[in-house]
């Protein structure tokens, strides 16, 4: 292979992932976008109140791109009660929007109270809930609702370890949402980017403290936290955060031995 044939698959893969990943995130209301919940929730009612197609795209007035009115609302716990009644219309919560479930766009959102509101329906209209929760997965790399919960959210993380997600469920490249917890974590991708104040060591403990109580496999625990670490010790400017990664993860062992 030729040096320009691998700049090309390195900036084709790079894309590839990014396109694939980040953009649909950005896509779901989450990073750049500052969605009006309210006027979104009361676009969704008017529909709802026409008669109109719950299942097919519409446009929101301050999101980005159509999408069908659930993946409207799921986003926001202010918008809970519109929830219940797309869920009392038999809104399809199983059809995905652009390779996401309705789960995981909630979990993602660390919207828990709407979650919650997901789940209950579930397991009145599905035998096996816990299958149709270890089934509903995100984009190419095959993620779990509980992958994306454990990146931000424990109330989510025990909403749906309560009703039998696998606290083991590994992605496309084997990553388990115990890996996905200490990465997201540690780099500290939510609000604290680009900033050394960084405390949300109570979260994440409890999120620790979650899968494990349900039976994550931590034999892998040392090589995750040390991968991380060092990843960390290469930004000068990331000291304080290294440390009370570091402080967070000491106190999770002390509790756990």
């Amino acid at each position: 292979m030729n040096n320009k044939t691998f700049f090309f698959n390195v900036i084709f893969g790079f894309y590839y992932m990014l396109s694939c990943h980040e953009l649909m995130c950005w896509n779901l209301g989450l990073f750049n976008e500052v969605p009006n919940h309210q006027q979104i929730g009361q676009e969704v009612t008017e529909r709802i109140r026409q008669g109109g197609n719950l299942n097919d795209n519409m446009e929101f007035t301050s999101l980005i791109d159509p999408r069908p009115p659930l993946f409207g609302v799921l986003i926001s716990d202010q918008n809970n009660e519109v929830l219940k009644d797309l869920l009392a219309c038999n809104v399809d919560i199983a059809k995905p929007w652009r390779g996401w479930s309705a789960l995981c766009v909630t979990a993602k959102a660390g919207a828990h109270k709407n979650l919650a509101i997901l789940l209950d329906h579930i397991k009145q209209i599905h035998q096996n809930p816990k299958e149709l929760i270890d089934t509903h997965m995100s984009g190419v790399f095959r993620t779990t609702a509980l992958h994306h919960a454990a990146e931000r959210c424990s109330c989510c993380v025990e909403k749906l370890l309560q009703c039998g997600a696998d606290p083991n469920a590994k992605d496309e490249y084997n990553v388990t949402p115990l890996e996905t917890a200490i990465k997201d974590h540690a780099k500290c991708r939510w609000n604290h980017d680009f900033s050394d104040d960084w405390e949300p060591t109570n979260d994440i403990l409890r999120i620790l403290r979650l899968l494990k109580t349900a039976g994550a496999d931590f034999s892998r625990l040392n090589i995750i936290v040390s991968d991380e670490d060092e990843q960390l010790s290469q930004f000068p400017g990331k000291s304080e955060i290294r440390k009370n990664f570091s402080e967070m993860i000491e106190t999770f062992k002390r509790e756990n031995t």
